[in-house]
């Protein structure tokens, strides 16, 4: 019977792991999850190192290769984070609750918990499937790094227990490298606070603070008003380097600059000091990962309190509600009476994922109203007021393009799914049953390399009237084209804003919880099922409801950034005596 040895490759266990790819028992990389944050480059340097080496091989290495999507092993992708993985883990919950000291990070506890139990969640798929191979010729499995929570979030996913076959060999005492990671976190901070102390410190007020990740920020930007009330919070000295666009004249600033008086720098690092030292006594037993997860959000709720110290806003605009630390970042923002604004990124493919589970800001603009209702109502913050928009890059401009004339092209918005090659063929048959027009592919950047060349491949004996888009913008595609399809993409819904008819292919039957289901006039099958809908759309005899998916997307929203400044309006009326 063969024996198969995975690893979660972490810092407590790289170490045994070299030792045994020394002496000839090498493990097969399954994860890399680091423990302690402020080593992770280094980390993922050594890890590196010892697969070069052959110290160590990827799980995906051998005859038994396992499936990687898209950097995913097997098909972790689509494993959702449905309700029932929340309550794996609310034992720790509750003793965050029961401490008063971290009674008021419960909620950013809760998001650490859900962010930890995705990344196992991508252990779960090629676990599972390696599972299926050993049980094909009697082996065993065996997992070195994991923890019985692991086996709790294993039973959580798939409804049955982690069998016999499923074996926990653990190298490192918790207590160990939950003390590393305190100390990392207490001194780096610490020191991070005394090289901003300054004798005295101008504090300086905006009427919008902006979290910029990209132009379309500018626009946010613009609707706030007067440049000089405007600051724009740059994520590292990186970003902050680069020009803006010709025109924008905006003070930009990192939180590097945040400056704080002796006095409060004392009371930060007190409240700083109390915090972990809570921490590390109620919970010093948690999975390392996860409690370097907590600790890390101690100390930047520090930081930030410093850089709202010196800059301070009437109201911050965030992008990040996918990242733990906006939970945190938001607090510190209404510690000095400001706002926190946010925006959802998209939609979701996979009902239930994990990054949409715990949400704070105390006003979020979304898509559409349906999302919410229907799957999270529960999990984000109570009393946050969730505003449906539609999308904000329905910018002014892109609004007045609207009702221009349009050709009847098919755009394709490509992402990688398992089974992007039946996709493709499937928009082949599309392309050869509507031959009067072109059918724009766009595969969305920065995809797996196997899957672009697999799409390259398919593009060598396409159809004559494929076209490939290379332009990096995909909204002038969506205002140029009367059709759009998609295997699960947010382009889909994009789309059907901009004003064309979406269709959703529904392409994953392994995928329990495909969101677009719950839409079905936007689902098809095939390519010949969207040709033969296209042309009765055009035909009248099936008319497309545009206003009957408003609960996806606002489709008829006003235009957001007169909501968004009258929103500011609002804001201002309040604080002024």
């Amino acid at each position: 019977m063969a024996t198969r040895d995975f690893v979660i490759l972490s810092e407590a266990t790289l170490l045994p792991t070299i030792w045994r790819g020394l002496t000839g028992r090498r493990l097969r990389v399954v994860a890399l999850h680091p423990v302690v944050p402020v080593l992770s480059v280094l980390f993922q340097r050594l890890a590196a190192i010892i697969m070069r080496r052959g110290w160590a091989s990827a799980a995906t290495e051998g005859s038994d290769a396992l499936s990687v999507m898209d950097g995913f092993v097997g098909d972790s992708l689509f494993r959702p984070h449905d309700p029932a993985m929340d309550a794996v883990g609310t034992q720790w919950c509750r003793r965050v609750d029961g401490a008063a000291r971290l009674a008021p990070y419960a909620y950013a506890f809760r998001k650490c918990l859900t962010d930890y139990n995705v990344a196992l969640l991508q252990v779960v798929g090629g676990m599972e499937e390696a599972c299926a191979r050993a049980g094909t010729d009697g082996g065993k499995v065996r997992l070195y790094g994991g923890c019985r929570h692991f086996a709790d979030v294993y039973a959580a996913s798939t409804g049955r227990p982690a069998g016999d076959w499923l074996q926990f060999r653990a190298w490192s005492a918790a207590l160990v490298w939950n003390a590393v990671s305190t100390l990392f976190v207490l001194v780096g901070t610490v020191f991070w606070l005394v090289l901003r102390i300054r004798p005295r410190v101008e504090q300086l007020s905006f009427r919008l603070l902006l979290d910029r990740v990209s132009d379309i920020d500018l626009e946010v930007a613009r609707a706030a008003g007067d440049p000089d009330k405007v600051l724009m919070v740059e994520r590292n000295g990186l970003s902050a380097a680069m020009p803006l666009p010709a025109g924008a004249r905006y003070r930009r600033v990192t939180r590097a600059d945040a400056r704080v008086p002796p006095g409060r720098a004392l009371a930060l690092l007190a409240a700083l000091a109390q915090d972990v030292a809570t921490a590390w006594w109620r919970l010093r037993d948690l999975p390392p990962p996860l409690f370097s997860r907590l600790v890390v959000q101690l100390g930047k709720r520090r930081v930030w309190d410093a850089f709202f110290h010196r800059f301070r806003p009437m109201a911050f605009w965030g992008r990040d509600d996918y990242s733990m630390d906006h939970i945190v970042r938001n607090q510190a923002v209404r510690a000095v009476g400001g706002t926190a604004i946010g925006v959802n990124h998209g939609l979701p493919m996979n009902t239930y994922v994990g990054p949409w589970r715990q949400i704070d800001f105390d006003i979020y603009y979304t898509f559409g109203s349906h999302t919410h209702q229907y799957a999270y109502a529960d999990t984000w913050a109570p009393g946050m007021q969730v505003v449906p928009v539609g999308n904000i890059q329905m910018t002014p401009a892109r609004r007045a393009r609207l009702s221009a004339p349009r050709p009847r092209d098919v755009a394709v918005y490509g992402i990688v799914i398992p089974r992007l090659s039946a996709f493709l063929d499937e928009i082949a048959k599309l392309a050869q049953a509507l031959p009067d027009r072109r059918v724009i592919v766009r595969m969305k950047p920065k995809r797996d390399d196997h899957f672009m060349t697999l799409y390259r491949d398919w593009l060598v004996q396409a159809p004559a009237n494929v076209v490939d888009h290379v332009d990096p913008d995909p909204y002038d595609l969506m205002l140029s084209t009367s059709y759009a399809v998609t295997p699960g993409s947010t382009a889909g819904a994009e789309a059907l804003q901009f004003g064309a008819v979406a269709f959703y292919m529904d392409m994953e039957p392994g995928l329990r919880f495909f969101y677009y289901r719950n839409f079905p006039t936007l689902v098809v099958y095939g390519g010949d099922q969207i040709a033969t809908r296209i042309k009765a759309i055009e035909t009248g005899s099936e008319v497309f409801d545009f206003q009957a998916l408003r609960p996806l997307i606002d489709i008829g929203a006003p235009d957001f950034y007169t909501t968004f400044a009258d929103t500011l309006n609002v804001l201002e009326q309040r604080v002024r005596p």
